[in-house]
């Protein structure tokens, strides 16, 4: 194998993940670790869907700075 061969292919030939010495990780613990991550970003974007300002304006309908400054006491501060 040439040099410029090897720059070409070199990451065919390093250790990885699991195979290195210093990981604490094997491919299972990885998985999980995405599967769980991409659930809670699932869950936030339907938190931010009903909860959020512009959910709440929606559900209630009125305008999002309504919501707003209701949050923020500016009004209905006596409720």
């Amino acid at each position: 194998m040439t040099r410029a061969e090897y720059e070409q292919r070199r990451f065919e030939f390093c250790k990885r993940g699991a195979d290195l010495p210093q990981s604490k990780l094997d491919v299972e613990s990885v998985n999980l670790i995405r599967e769980l991550h991409a659930y809670k970003t699932a869950e936030i974007n339907k938190l931010n869907e009903t909860l959020s300002a512009d959910g709440l304006a929606k559900k209630f309908g009125v305008h999002v700075r309504t919501i707003e400054k209701v949050l923020r006491y500016e009004t209905w501060k006596h409720a």
